[in-house]
């Protein structure tokens, strides 16, 4: 998107070799060509993934992983779900399945847990891999978390409106790796800012203009506004 806003704005051919220059530098040929493939890959229905998936380079050492680290057999998990999620960044895939996939992929039935158990992960969420913690709503995350503290307020580095909810779903907003706490006066200037028109988004509104982004890109330019009113992770 950004290489065809650029070329659009180009009134010379230098300008316009500067932009495919900074699109090359930036996606590199060995990202280019998977992402080709997993698109090929994952357009469609999850039947398409399921069939195409296994000849994607490295796609078994991947599974295998998948099963020693998470006991999540890919394949299995994405065929009891009717949306699997695949995105590409700077040459690293990044497989969405839905909540419940380890469940799907185990080999043995298992049995419902009592609605006590059924209460209490829903109200401390889910232990994700990487050692943060996802939940179902931003409530249920404040009802886990507590208050932001004296002073700040809890923020979205990826926005939580509907259209981000739809497309990645609550779990992937809702979770103590994209939701941080900051002052209530940061809070409230990096708002108003992606409430503003910027260059960097083309004119556009930039929450706006970020509804058609990435997750990774969403993600990226969040951090990055971060930096610029001065919040280090």
């Amino acid at each position: 998107m950004v290489l065809s806003e650029e070329s659009a704005r180009a009134t010379t051919f230098a300008e316009l070799r500067e932009a495919g220059e900074r699109f090359g530098q930036r996606i590199g040929p060995n990202s280019v060509r998977i992402l080709v493939m997993v698109g090929t890959a994952a357009i469609g229905e999850t039947a398409a993934l399921m069939s195409r998936a296994p000849n994607l380079p490295g796609f078994a050492n991947a599974s295998l992983r998948g099963v020693q680290h998470g006991g999540v057999r890919v394949l299995g998990a994405a065929a009891g779900t009717e949306r699997v999620i695949v995105s590409v960044a700077e040459g690293t895939i990044r497989v969405v399945l839905p909540a419940n996939a380890l469940a799907m992929s185990g080999g043995e039935p298992r049995q419902n847990p009592s609605p006590s158990k059924t209460d209490k992960t829903s109200k401390e969420g889910r232990l994700l891999s990487n050692g943060h913690r996802a939940f179902k709503s931003f409530k249920d995350f404040k009802d886990y978390m507590g208050k932001a503290g004296e002073g700040k307020q809890w923020h979205h580095i990826i926005e939580q409106h509907r259209g981000n909810v739809e497309r990645f779903g609550h779990e992937a907003l809702h979770n103590t790796e994209n939701v941080i706490a900051l002052d209530k006066n940061v809070h409230e200037e990096i708002s108003a800012f992606y409430s503003s028109r910027q260059d960097a988004a083309g004119g556009m509104v930039v929450r706006e203009w970020l509804r058609n982004q990435s997750y990774e890109q969403q993600r990226a330019f969040g951090l990055k506004t971060l930096k610029r009113f001065g919040v280090i992770l």
